[in-house]
């Protein structure tokens, strides 16, 4: 099985043989009301993309930095009060969305996601970006709607110089 969705099934654990698919590629567990994702979930070492908007993730377990093939995260709309620093490993990830969380800091690991071209983090209580984020030479968007006009201005404007597009 490469492809597995399970969204809109009312799920309140996550279902522990998903992690024993060892040839999937796509796990859309989106819109249920998920409180944590297991450890176990790293063990998924050919994901690409993983869905887990609109559930009521507090973290991500620090295995998801794992997923090494993985290019598509999708972790909005949850409760997410942070991400783990293990994040910074995914380095063939291009699209990280997790905004409309809890989140206050973005780990400086983020610097090291090569591939990164993508990432929204709007409606979060984030108060500055890490410096690290202008070492994505393949950043192309940065999403930052509900930020101060002072938020990381000097990052803002390094970014903008890169021409990556910024949408407030």
């Amino acid at each position: 099985m490469e492809s597995l969705t399970l969204s809109r099934n009312f799920l309140g654990k996550f279902p522990e043989w998903i992690s024993e698919l060892e040839h999937l590629e796509v796990l859309d567990v989106s819109d249920n009301q998920l409180k944590e994702i297991p450890e176990s979930i790293g063990n998924l070492k050919k994901l690409k993309q993983l869905k887990l908007q609109y559930n009521k993730l507090k973290k991500l377990p620090d295995s998801i930095g794992n997923l090494f093939q993985l290019e598509v995260l999708f972790a909005n709309e949850n409760l997410l009060e942070a991400l783990p620093e293990t994040i910074g490993k995914l380095i063939s990830l291009k699209d990280l969305v997790i905004g409309n969380n809890l989140i206050k800091t973005i780990p400086e690991s983020i610097g090291t996601m090569g591939s990164l071209e993508t990432i929204d983090i709007r409606e979060n209580p984030t108060q500055k970006l890490p410096l690290s984020i202008l070492y994505l030479k393949n950043l192309r968007s940065v999403f930052l709607k509900g930020f101060d006009e002072n938020f990381s201005s000097n990052i803002v404007n390094a970014l903008r110089g890169k021409k990556v597009y910024i949408r407030k």
